[in-house]
C-alpha cells in the first residue's frame, strides 16, 4: 500500500504531525509512505529521524502548482492520501486524480467536499495536544476507531550542520519573536533576562526572522553593546537554526516553531505560555525529553478561549506575572553550565 501524509502549513505544526508515521499500523514490509510539506520547511523533514521519504510544495496557488501536483499524484498512484493540512486547491488535486481513500479532519469546506472519509475533533477546545490530535487522525484513518488509545511519539531531529564559526563552544538560545498566533512576553522580559544572564558570565545567542521584528528591534540596540551577546537574527537559515538549538545549553522561546524545533533535538527547553484556551501548553506546549513550558499562575484562570481580553480581563496582563528571575531559576533548575 502507498500511502501520503500531507501537513502544509506552519513550522510547528509540522513538527507535531511528522511523528504520526510511527503508529505501529505503519510497520507492514509492503507499504510505503510519503510526505508532502510546504515549500521551505524541507530541512525539518530532512534532520527528522528515522529518515522520511517526502516532497514539497509551495503553500501559494497557482495554475502550474495546481497542475504539477496532480502530474505527481497520478505518477505516484497513491491508496491513501490523509490530509493534516493543506491548501483547497491540494484537496482538490487528491480527488481529481481520483485517490481512492481520502481521509481528513471534518472542519473546512473543501475536506467535507473533496474527501470521502472525515474525522470531526474540535481542536478549538483544546482538550489535547496537537500531536495527539493528529495521533487520533492517523489512528482512525487507519482502524476506524476514535480517540487512539496509545501515547503519541515524539519526533526526534539530528542536524549534521555545521555551526556558524562565529560562536562560542557554550550558549543559552533566546528567541524572542513570535509569528503573532499567541500572546508574547513583553519585551522587555526578555530584555531583562539576557542582562541578568550576561551578567552571571553567559554567552547569550539572539535568533529570529524579519517576522520576528516587533519583538527584535528593541531589544537590538541595548544589546549591541554587551560582549558575549551574539545577534544571528536573520544570518541562519532553517537547517543551521536546526543545529544551532541542538548545540545550546538551554532554548527559551514563545510558542512559536523554533520552540518546537529545539524541544525536539532533545536540548533543555523553557517555553512561556499564554493561559487562553486555544494558547495554552496543553495544546501547543513542546514536547522533548527536556521540554517544559511555564505559564501563569493555576489561581488565574483566564476567562479567553481564543484572544485576550485585555483590560476587560481582572487578571490582564497576566504574562508579566511570570518574571525574569522565574524564568532564570528554571534555566539552571537541572542544568550545569
Amino acid at each position: 500500500m502507498k500511502l501520503l501524509f500531507i501537513r502544509m502549513d506552519r513550522l510547528g505544526d509540522l513538527v507535531c504531525t511528522l511523528p504520526v508515521d510511527q503508529h505501529p499500523h505503519l510497520t507492514q514490509p509492503n507499504q510505503t509512505i510519503h510526505w508532502l510539506v510546504a515549500q521551505g520547511l524541507e530541512p525539518v523533514v530532512e534532520s527528522a529521524t528515522p529518515s522520511r521519504l517526502f516532497w514539497s510544495l509551495p503553500l501559494k496557488f497557482s495554475i502550474q502548482s495546481l497542475m504539477a501536483l496532480i502530474q505527481k499524484l497520478k505518477i505516484e498512484s497513491y491508496d491513501q492520501v490523509i490530509l493534516f493540512y493543506a491548501p483547497w486547491w491540494v484537496a482538490l488535486a487528491c480527488w481529481w486524480v481520483g485517490i481512492p481513500h481520502r481521509h481528513s479532519p471534518r472542519s473546512r469546506w473543501y475536506q467535507l467536499l473533496f474527501f470521502n472519509r472525515t474525522l470531526k475533533q474540535k481542536r478549538s477546545r483544546s482538550e489535547k495536544h496537537e500531536a495527539d490530535y493528529n495521533w487520533d487522525l492517523l489512528h482512525w484513518s487507519l482502524t476506524g476507531i476514535h480517540p487512539a488509545p496509545t501515547v503519541t511519539p515524539i519526533l526526534s531531529l539530528k542536524s549534521s550542520a555545521p555551526l556558524p564559526e562565529t560562536l562560542p563552544e557554550n550558549y543559552i538560545v533566546v528567541h524572542p519573536g513570535m509569528g503573532g498566533s499567541a500572546l508574547n512576553w513583553p519585551t522587555h522580559f526578555y530584555l531583562d533576562l539576557i542582562k541578568k544572564l550576561h551578567a552571571q558570565g553567559q554567552k547569550i545567542v539572539i535568533t529570529g526572522t524579519t517576522i520576528d521584528q516587533p519583538w527584535l528591534s528593541p531589544l537590538e540596540k541595548p544589546l549591541s553593546s554587551l560582549e558575549g551577546v551574539f545577534w544571528m537574527v536573520g544570518k541562519l537559515d532553517l537547517k543551521s537554526l536546526i543545529a544551532v538549538l541542538a548545540q545550546s545549553s538551554v532554548t527559551i522561546a514563545p510558542s512559536t516553531g523554533v520552540l518546537h524545533l529545539a524541544a525536539s533535538t532533545g536540548t533543555k527547553t523553557i517555553g512561556i505560555y499564554s493561559p487562553i484556551r486555544v494558547q495554552t501548553p496543553v495544546r501547543w506546549g513542546p514536547r522533548g525529553s527536556k521540554a517544559q513550558a511555564i505559564t501563569p499562575s493555576p489561581s488565574i484562570l483566564c476567562p479567553a478561549t481564543t484572544h485576550c481580553l485585555e483590560k476587560a480581563c481582572r487578571h490582564y496582563p497576566c504574562l508579566e506575572t511570570i518574571t525574569p528571575e522565574q524564568i532564570l531559576a528554571e534555566i539552571f533548575k537541572k542544568t550545569s553550565l
